[in-house]
Parts: structure tokens; C-alpha cells; sequence
């Protein structure tokens, strides 16, 4: 069991943050918190005195693979580059504090290898849920990166192939 020491606490349920609080870890799970200035004797503390902690964050809307600016060039790049930017984006994010991921879509199912990697300890990350490839109409948004599909049976044919290859959710 190990202790975390800090300033404050925002525990996200609406109240007001908690000052100077211990927060006591069994395993991977938080057992208690309770006021505290000093943590009991022989644990393993964390001291984030100075700073303020706060529950996981979850991005409902990402995309591990894009970062901002020409997506269009983006989708040309080698797959096995994007996979790179991944890696790289989804340390960040973790470090951030974000948590949870929503990946709203990426080429070739890319996104399928970040949540296993994650999920086997190969890679750092927030856990992630993906959408695989999204779905748009036939010169849509995003329509270099997404499954361009036109009316109700292209949808359904879509979705079915997405939910087939193991999203999460679809986009």
C-alpha cells in the first residue's frame, strides 16, 4: 500500500476541492482519503504537496494519428509513420492527465494496433476506444481518411464492417 500527499484535491463530484489531503493506494485502486499533512509511517509516499490532483480526464474526441494543420497530407503519409505519430501523441495525452480516449477514426484500422499495444503494456497511452475507419458521404468530411458510403444500405453495410473488424463505436 503507498500514499499520495497533496495540496489539494478535486475529486469531481462538485464539491469544493479538499486541502491538504492524504490519499491512500491499495494496489491500483484508491482505498481511502482523509485529511493529512504527514503519511503513516513505513508506506510509500508520493509527495505532490504544491500541486492539486484531479480524477483521469477523458477526450471524447481525438485522433491519435492526426495531429493539427493539413490533414489532407497527412492521409499520404506511410501508414507505418502515422502508427509512429500515434505512439508519440498517445504518451503525451497520458502525460497530460487524459486517461480515457475516444479515437474518432484512422486509416487501415491503425487505431485496432494503439488500443492492443496499450492495452499489453508495449506502449503508453490512456486506454483508448476506437471507431476504426469513420464513415462519411461520398466527398464528405474527412473522405480521405473515412469509408465514403451514400444512403441507408451503404451506412448499414459501413457500420456492420467496422463493428465486424472490433470498433468500439462507430463515427
Amino acid at each position: 500500500m503507498g500514499s499520495i500527499l497533496c495540496e489539494g484535491l478535486i475529486d469531481g463530484t462538485g464539491r469544493a476541492p479538499l486541502s491538504d489531503v492524504l490519499i491512500e493506494v491499495e494496489g491500483e485502486r484508491i482505498k481511502a482519503i482523509r485529511a493529512g499533512k504527514e503519511a503513516p509511517k513505513g508506506e510509500e509516499v508520493i509527495d505532490l504537496r504544491g500541486y492539486v490532483v484531479l480524477p483521469g480526464i477523458v477526450d471524447c474526441h481525438d485522433h491519435l494519428g492526426i495531429d493539427a494543420g493539413d490533414e489532407v497530407a497527412q492521409a499520404k503519409e506511410p501508414l507505418a509513420y502515422t502508427a509512429i505519430k500515434g505512439v508519440r501523441n498517445a504518451r503525451q495525452m497520458l502525460h497530460a492527465g487524459i486517461t480515457t480516449l475516444r479515437d474518432c477514426g484512422e486509416q487501415d484500422h491503425v487505431d485496432f494496433s494503439w488500443r492492443r499495444a496499450i492495452g499489453e503494456g508495449l506502449m503508453e497511452g490512456p486506454d483508448v476506444l476506437v471507431a476504426g475507419r469513420f464513415i462519411t458521404r461520398t466527398g464528405g468530411h474527412g473522405w480521405f481518411y473515412g469509408n465514403e458510403v451514400d444512403g441507408p444500405i451503404g451506412v448499414r453495410i459501413a457500420v456492420r464492417r467496422e463493428l465486424k473488424a472490433g470498433a468500439d463505436f462507430i463515427k
